[in-house]
C-alpha cells in the first residue's frame, strides 16, 4: 500500500456534446443539484486527506480561479486542448504524476470513490448491458487485471470513471506519455490509450464502479440526474429555441456538428424535425454587419443556394436552419468537386444580385489592423510587405470593375454537396462576409482557404471562366487579389494569435500569400 499523493482532473475542454450550455460554462463547472460538478470530486479527494489537486484547464480556464482560493487546488493550462485529446492535457501535467488519481471534470459520483491509500494501479469500470459502439470494454483474467480492451461491445465492464497510477507505474506512464505525445497522428489520442497500448507494460486493474459512476455525456444525462435542466434550463440559447418553435415540444437529440473558426454549430430535434443552431462570434459591427447577412439571406431564398433559415437574430447573428441531411464538404483535392463549387459560384454571380454594401479590401484592411496595431506584426518585413499591398491599390483603382454579389467566406466547407434520392444538390452556406465585389475575388478567396499554390489557381480560373478564356486582365486582377486578401486574412490570424489561438501556420501561408502574389502581379502591370 501506498499514500495517495494527489489528483489530477481533467477539465480542459469545451465539453461540446453539453453544448449549448458548455458555450457559457466549462462542463466539469455545470451545477448538479446546486454545485459545480467538479466540486464533488474536490470535496471527496479533500475528505481522504488528498490535499494536492492538480486541474488542467484552458476553455474559459479564468472560471476555474476562484477553486484556488477556495480549495487550494493548482491549475495547470494545456494550451492545446481544444485542438487535441486528454493525452496533451495529462501531458502538461506530467511532473505531478506519480501515486496519482487520474479524474474526468464531467465524471460525477455521490459516493466517495478515493481511498488515501492504494495497493494497485486501476481504471475505473461499469458494466453494460446495453450494445455500445463507440464505448471501450475491457477483458480480464481471474485476478482481475485487464488483459485487453475492445472497442465495441456489450454485456460486459466499460471503461468509465476515474483511474489510480502508482508511483511505479508512472515511471513507465510519463516515459510514454511523451514519447506519444510527440508522435505524428495522436492529437485525437485520449491518455488511457497508451495504457491500452502497452497492458504488457502497465499492468492495470479493474475497479468495479457500477452503479457509482454518471459520465454526464450530454443534455440528457443532466436532465436525468437534476430536474432542473429540463425546459430551457435558464440557458440564453434554449430560451431562444424555444421562443421561436414553443414551449410544447421538448429540444431533443443537441449533437455539435462544426466547432468553426468564427462560429459554432450544433444539430437539435424538436416537434420531430431536425434543425441547424449557428452560435455566431461576437464581432464588431465594423466587421461583420449581422443585419446586412440577414439582408442576404432573404435576398437569395428564393433560388434555394443556401440553406433554409426559419429564424435569423439580427443582434448577434444567431441563426437556426433547417438540417440537411447526407450532405459532405467540397474535397479541395478533387477537381470534380472543385469545378462543382466554381459553378455554384458562377451561378451566384450571374444572378446579379445587388446590395448596397462593398466589401471594400483596403478598408477592410485598416478596420483589421486596428484590432491588433499596438501588438506589432510577428514578421521583420511587415512594413515592406504592407506597402507593396497598398501599392497595389493605385494600379487596381484604374482597372474597370463589374461588381455583383460575391460570397467572400469561400472556405470549402461552405460548399456543401446534399444527396436526395438520385440527384445531388449544392448548398452555398454561411454569408456573413457578402457583399458587392468583383467575381474574381470570390474566385481566390477559395483559393486561399484551399491553400492553392499559383499552378492550382490558374486551374481554378481555368474550371471558372472556361479552357482557353482566362483574360491577362482576368490574370492580373487573380494575382492581385490573393496579395490583398491573403495579406487582410493574414491580419485576421495574426489577431487570433495574439489572443491565443493556434492559427499561426494559417497566418503565415497568407502573409507568403501576400508578398508572392504582389511579384506575380506587378510582372503583369510591368508589361
Amino acid at each position: 500500500m501506498e499514500k495517495v499523493r494527489n489528483a489530477i482532473i481533467q477539465a480542459a475542454g469545451l465539453g461540446s456534446r453539453c453544448v449549448p450550455l458548455t458555450y457559457d460554462v466549462p462542463k466539469a463547472l455545470l451545477k448538479i443539484n446546486g454545485k459545480p460538478m467538479i466540486e464533488y470530486a474536490i470535496e471527496q479527494l479533500l475528505e481522504k486527506d488528498i490535499s494536492e489537486i492538480i486541474i488542467i484547464v484552458n476553455y474559459r480556464k479564468e472560471m476555474f480561479e476562484y477553486l484556488v482560493s477556495k480549495y487550494g487546488v493548482v491549475l495547470v493550462n494545456n494550451p492545446e486542448s481544444l485542438t487535441k485529446n486528454t493525452l496533451s492535457s495529462l501531458y502538461y501535467a506530467l511532473e505531478y504524476l506519480g501515486s496519482s488519481y487520474i479524474v474526468w471534470g464531467d465524471n460525477l459520483s455521490f459516493e466517495n470513490l478515493f481511498n488515501t491509500y492504494e495497493k494497485n494501479s486501476w481504471l475505473s469500470c461499469v458494466y453494460m448491458n446495453e450494445k455500445s459502439s463507440d464505448e471501450w470494454f475491457v477483458n480480464l483474467d481471474d485476478d482481475g487485471l485487464i488483459t485487453s480492451v475492445t472497442v465495441g461491445g456489450g454485456g460486459e465492464f466499460a471503461l468509465a470513471g476515474p483511474a489510480y497510477i502508482s508511483s511505479e507505474l508512472a515511471v513507465k506512464l510519463r516515459s510514454l506519455i511523451s514519447e506519444y505525445y510527440h508522435m505524428d497522428g495522436t492529437d485525437d489520442f485520449y491518455w488511457t490509450e497508451v495504457i491500452v497500448r502497452h497492458l504488457d507494460k502497465l499492468p492495470v486493474y479493474m475497479r468495479d464502479n457500477t452503479g457509482r459512476v454518471y459520465d454526464i455525456d450530454d443534455l440528457d444525462a443532466l436532465r436525468e440526474i437534476d430536474s432542473s435542466y429540463r425546459g430551457d434550463a435558464g440557458n440564453r440559447i434554449l430560451k431562444e429555441i424555444y421562443s421561436v418553435f414553443g414551449m410544447e415540444n421538448d429540444i431533443k437529440n443537441i449533437m455539435p456538428i462544426k466547432t468553426g473558426i468564427t462560429n459554432n454549430s450544433f444539430v437539435f430535434e424538436i416537434a420531430g424535425k431536425k434543425y441547424v443552431y449557428r452560435v455566431a462570434r461576437d464581432v464588431a459591427d465594423n466587421l461583420i454587419d449581422r443585419k446586412k447577412e440577414n439582408l442576404v439571406y432573404n435576398l437569395i431564398r428564393d433560388d434555394k443556394i443556401s440553406d433554409d433559415v426559419v429564424y435569423f437574430n439580427t443582434r448577434n447573428g444567431h441563426k437556426i436552419s433547417v438540417f440537411i441531411d447526407n450532405i459532405r464538404h467540397c474535397d479541395i483535392n478533387n477537381w470534380d468537386d472543385v469545378a462543382m463549387s466554381m459553378e455554384m459560384l458562377k451561378a451566384v454571380h450571374e444572378k446579379n444580385y445587388k446590395i448596397d454594401y462593398v466589401f471594400d479590401l483596403f478598408h477592410q484592411i485598416d478596420l483589421h489592423e486596428a484590432t491588433w496595431v499596438d501588438h506589432g506584426s510577428s514578421f521583420s518585413d511587415y512594413d515592406i510587405t504592407k506597402a507593396n499591398v497598398l501599392n497595389l491599390k493605385q494600379h487596381f483603382d484604374k482597372l474597370e470593375k463589374k461588381y455583383t454579389l460575391c460570397h467572400i467566406d469561400n472556405s470549402n466547407f461552405n460548399f456543401l454537396f446534399a444527396s436526395e434520392g438520385c440527384r445531388e444538390r449544392r448548398i452555398l452556406i454561411d454569408w456573413e462576409y457578402a457583399a458587392m465585389q468583383e467575381p474574381h475575388l470570390d474566385i481566390i478567396a477559395f483559393a486561399v482557404f484551399a491553400n492553392y499554390n499559383k499552378e492550382k489557381i490558374d486551374k481554378l480560373l481555368e474550371l471558372y471562366f472556361g479552357s482557353g478564356n482566362v483574360s491577362e486582365l482576368d490574370r492580373l486582377k487573380a494575382y492581385g487579389y490573393t496579395s490583398i486578401l491573403g495579406f487582410l486574412w493574414y491580419l485576421w490570424y495574426e489577431h487570433e494569435c495574439f489572443a491565443g489561438a493556434p492559427y499561426r501556420q494559417y497566418a503565415v501561408v497568407r502573409y507568403n500569400y501576400a508578398k508572392e502574389f504582389y511579384q506575380e502581379a506587378m510582372k503583369l502591370i510591368c508589361r
